[in-house]
């Protein structure tokens, strides 16, 4: 099993989406969190970073209503949020479903200093392990037909290993 992960991970070729940082429009993101989560007082949101914030909650009750309450949007994209624990750094990140799945990307910090990072994703749906879209599998993939009706190398890009564990996952 490690070893097909392995040499999975060494035939992937990253797509442009991929190499690129996200931008996010933080007072838009901030005003719209407040109102759906219906905290107009106890909630700070920080900016640590491009893209990434951190949530603090006035009290525990709220903080897991809005972790249960999801998935959350904004902008028509989806949010993924985790709890923080001692040693990480939460991230919120809003990818567009109608492309294929990150795997992995750039985040970058208030210094501007980029670091790459994998992403899981927790409660995943269905999603192709040829090209990485969400709403379908291998077995009804077009791309992937066309390649095997032509007699092309089927490399597959995605896997389970996108797939947080349950314990200590991000939510989305």
């Amino acid at each position: 099993m490690a070893e097909d992960v392995i040499d999975s991970l060494e035939n992937m070729k990253l797509t442009v989406e991929e190499e690129e940082i996200i931008a996010l429009n933080k007072r838009a993101a901030m005003n719209t969190l407040w109102r759906r989560w219906g905290m107009h007082t106890g909630l700070q949101i920080i900016e640590v970073g491009t893209n990434l914030f951190q949530f603090k909650f006035q009290n525990d009750f709220d903080l897991n209503r809005v972790l249960r309450g999801g998935p959350w949007y904004f902008d028509n994209q989806l949010l993924m949020l985790k709890r923080w624990h001692k040693g990480m750094t939460a991230i919120c990140v809003a990818l567009p479903i109608s492309k294929p799945l990150r795997r992995e990307g750039f985040i970058a910090d208030l210094d501007g200093v980029h670091t790459w990072v994998k992403f899981k994703y927790e409660r995943l749906p269905i999603f192709c392990h040829f090209c990485g879209l969400l709403g379908h599998d291998l077995h009804h993939c077009a791309s992937h037909y066309v390649v095997e009706k032509n007699g092309g190398d089927v490399k597959y890009q995605y896997g389970d290993w996108l797939k947080a564990s349950d314990e200590g996952s991000c939510r989305i």
